[in-house]
């Protein structure tokens, strides 16, 4: 294994590791609303043109990655929409 393939590994845990106390946070605080929607919306769109572009290399690997962190910011997001509903 070269060092590429173990910082691609590092970087996908830390990015997809690090909503996970964001979804802590709002489960226990049961509120979202000094959470920027905007921000997690660019992330999204960050890892869609990324998707596309593993897509156009034909990289398998990245491309699970992405779909994994898409997912990851879906739920985040559905979570976030969720709570400013709940407890207006």
């Amino acid at each position: 294994m070269d060092l590429i393939w173990i910082l691609t590994i590092l970087a996908t845990i830390v990015l997809h590791g690090s909503s996970i106390p964001q979804f802590i946070r709002n489960y226990k605080r049961k509120t979202t609303h000094d959470i920027s929607i905007p921000l997690w919306i660019m992330v999204l769109i960050g890892y869609i043109l990324l998707l596309l572009v593993s897509y156009l290399t034909e990289n398998n690997y990245l491309i699970v990655v992405y779909w994994i962190g898409i997912i990851n910011i879906v739920c985040l997001l559905t979570q976030i929409i969720y709570y400013r509903k709940i407890f207006r």
